[in-house]
């Protein structure tokens, strides 16, 4: 700094680097700390799909990647299950207590096109058909935000006709 409190533009990128350089030795403390059993950084832990052998790619099936992400965080006490850029292909996934599902701006779930990969979820009869692509029984604090996509693949499924077994149908009388 010159004797006037001025920084020049050599000695801000100077200090700015070193910035750079105390924040990244910050995070490897954070994460050193929460492996050690901190619980100052409970529930603020980002569970990246990718980390959990996630594509991304639009033709593997994630379903079982991204349920790993979920699980992780729900048993470390809650956080944030980051889905990134790219296309997710899954089947019913169960969102579960303390566990945000943040969806990146290009990141997507898509449901896959096999109906095999679905089932009812948890606490919804498994008769007429009922499946789901997520699903939240008995779980308290879940949150689905950010700017991606959540695209379930109905026009696969959707034949235009219904069952007879929805709100209002008389689907007991032959």
């Amino acid at each position: 700094m010159s004797g006037d409190g001025i920084l020049s533009r050599r000695r801000w990128v100077g200090a700015a680097a070193g910035a750079v350089i105390g924040v990244g030795m910050i995070e490897l403390g954070a994460d050193a700390a929460e492996s050690g059993g901190d619980d100052k950084l409970l529930g603020a832990k980002v569970y990246n799909v990718r980390e959990f052998g996630a594509k991304g790619d639009g033709k593997t099936l994630d379903t079982a990647a991204v349920q790993a992400a979920i699980d992780a965080c729900t048993r470390d006490r809650g956080g944030t299950v980051l889905v990134p850029a790219g296309d997710f292909v899954v089947g019913t996934l169960e969102l579960k207590s303390n566990v945000t599902l943040h969806l990146a701006a290009q990141g997507r779930l898509l449901g896959s096109g096999t109906i095999e990969h679905y089932h009812a979820g948890n606490g919804i009869p498994k008769s007429n058909g009922n499946i789901v692509l997520l699903s939240a029984a008995n779980a308290e604090n879940v949150t689905i935000e950010g700017r991606g996509t959540i695209d379930g693949n109905g026009a696969k499924f959707y034949n235009g006709r219904g069952d007879n077994t929805g709100p209002g149908q008389k689907s007991s009388e032959g």
